[in-house]
């Protein structure tokens, strides 16, 4: 018997590659920089390191990495605090249908 359902929240209950696509080229431009998706996409799913590694190779290494990094995190957590990220389709149906079953949610 299933007791409990643990998530991931990024990427799998909330669609923040949508919103990362959307907020990262705006902090770039901020910052004199344009990001194409191409960019956009080599930097999905890796760590900040390695992300601070491809823009500095990308952009020079005057690029405000970290002047960048703080006004794309600041602008996705107004949108969080918000409650405004935007959910995977079915997110609420999945809900539903495991409390309606009693089933623990993390």
């Amino acid at each position: 018997m299933i007791r409990g359902a643990l998530f991931d929240m990024d990427g799998v209950l909330f669609d923040t590659e949508t919103l990362g696509q959307e907020l990262m080229p705006k902090a770039a431009k901020a910052f004199g920089q344009s990001m194409d998706t191409a960019l956009y996409h080599r930097l999905l799913g890796v760590n900040e390191h390695l992300s601070r590694q491809i823009l500095l190779e990308e952009y020079g290494q005057d690029f405000p990495f970290d002047a960048f990094h703080q006004q794309f995190l600041d602008s996705f957590l107004d949108i969080a605090k918000a409650g405004q990220l935007p959910r995977k389709p079915g997110l609420t149906e999945c809900m539903q249908g495991l409390k309606a079953r009693g089933i623990k949610i993390a």
